[in-house]
């Protein structure tokens, strides 16, 4: 018999079942109730117009669309592409012109220095192996962090 018990989680087995239930519902519909979040975080950090911003754990988009709004040049990412897809279209309706990559926020796939700010308001993007350089915000948050130096 083998007394042997995996300890270490399998991260991969969790993130397919977690992007399928996100995936299944409207979460957009509950999203934009989250709307004043991205923009207080937007209005906290005060960057100026063309600023390159990556929005990890995007969902549909409340901080990106913040963000363009106010002349950032921001890409939008989260592993689960039909969130992603309903930020896109939010951002066609008010004619914002973003980027979108579908990305795990524990392997974000870009090259270090290449964003002057990474942000994040979703609560489920705070993975075990996340990067610290991420300005993390809870969707509870009474107060933004103060932005780290960004490394991605």
């Amino acid at each position: 018999m083998d007394t042997n018990i995996s300890t270490q989680p399998d991260y991969v087995a969790i993130k397919t079942k977690q992007n399928v239930a996100w995936a299944s519902g409207d979460y957009a519909r509950i999203g934009v109730t989250l709307q004043i979040t991205g923009e207080q975080l937007a209005e906290t950090l005060d960057l100026p117009q063309g600023a390159a911003v990556l929005d990890v754990a995007a969902g549909n988009g409340n901080a990106t669309l913040a963000f363009a709004r106010r002349g950032c040049d921001v890409t939008s990412t989260d592993y689960v592409d039909a969130l992603l897809s309903r930020g896109r279209a939010r951002a066609a309706a008010e004619g914002l012109e973003i980027n979108s990559q579908v990305a795990d926020a524990e392997e974000i796939p870009f090259e270090d220095a290449s964003f002057d700010a990474v942000v994040s308001t979703s609560r489920r993007s705070r993975p075990p192996r996340a990067p610290k350089q991420v300005a993390w915000r809870s969707p509870d948050a009474s107060v933004a962090p103060t932005p780290t130096p960004c490394h991605v």
